[in-house]
Parts: C-alpha cells; structure tokens; sequence
C-alpha cells in the first residue's frame, strides 16, 4: 500500500519526548509491500533535524546511526517537484501520471 510520510511522522519514532501511538501504529502497519511517499525536500528536513538533534545531544551518535538504517530500509518515492495541482488531481480523479505522460 502507498502511503505519505512527512518528516514530523517519521521523526516522531527518533525522540522519545516526541513519540506517540499514532506514529508507533502506523510503523506497526508498514509490510515489505508498502511505499512511502515523501516530499522532495524531505531528505533534507531529516537530515537537518538528525544533525541538530545530535548537535544539541537529544540524540546519541548510535541513536543517529539506528534512525538512519530504519529510514534506509523503508521503500521511499518522492514527490516530483513538477507534479502540479492539476496533476495531482487526474491522479486523485481515476487518472493514472503515466497516462497524462509524466513519468515518475
């Protein structure tokens, strides 16, 4: 199944003082089938949040180092930032991105 993730769900399972049962049962409920879908910017906002959290000790180096396995094991596809509204709609409307011939 495709889900989207954004970067304050995923970082909710990196700090304890951030965690809540909505983030663990949704992690619960990802199969080797899933795919999450994450903004192109994404990578970048967890990098930025690891690094600072690791700079202000909110996090250990071996905690960094466990996030980023579990992150790397969960199947990503980002969002293209060509994908436009009414893109976005074909697809919500029945449509498929490669009928109206945008290739992810």
């Amino acid at each position: 199944m495709d889900w989207v993730l954004d970067a304050s769900m995923a970082l909710a399972w990196a700090f304890p003082d951030e965690k809540s049962s909505e983030a663990d049962r949704f992690l619960g409920m990802l199969t080797t089938e899933s795919i999450l879908w994450v903004p192109a910017v994404w990578w970048y906002e967890m990098a930025n949040a690891l690094t600072t959290a690791r700079r202000r000790q909110r996090l250990t180096e071996a905690e960094v180092m466990r996030l980023t396995e579990l992150y790397g094991i969960l199947i990503f596809e980002r969002f293209l930032p060509l994908l436009t509204t009414r893109t976005l709609y074909f697809q919500a409307s029945g449509g498929s991105l490669q009928d109206e011939g945008t290739k992810i």
